[in-house]
This record gives C-alpha cells, structure tokens and sequence, in this order.
C-alpha cells in the first residue's frame, strides 16, 4: 500500500474536525490503493470516497 494513502486517511481521521469526502479525480492511483482507500470510509470522519462521476451523482440526488 502507498504510504501517502495510509498517511492521508490517519491525517483525516486524527486532525480533520469536520465529516470529510475524498474525491478521487485522476487515474494516477492503483486500483489496490483506491480499493483499500474505499475500506477506511465510512468510520468517524472519514465518510464517502468517490470517483467524479460518483460523486455528481450522489450530490444531484440531493445530499452534501
């Protein structure tokens, strides 16, 4: 696993305050990593990882 990936999810999950979505936009990311990304959402502030597309889609059915 990519060690920017662990540190980005320990960084949110120990000095983010508020409920935070990672959108993950470019294809410069292993699907490994974007897999074990998806399995840290979801517990305490770390809420939702999204692609784009995704991410247009949950935000036009009304939520955010």
């Amino acid at each position: 696993m990519d060690e920017k990936c662990r540190y980005l999810v320990l960084n949110i999950q120990m000095q983010y305050k508020a409920r935070t979505i990672l959108v993950l936009y470019a294809r410069g990311y292993k699907k490994d990593a974007e897999r074990w990304i998806r399995s840290q959402s979801g517990n305490g502030i770390f809420k939702y990882v999204f692609n784009m597309k995704e991410f247009a889609t949950w935000v036009n059915k009304g939520n955010l």
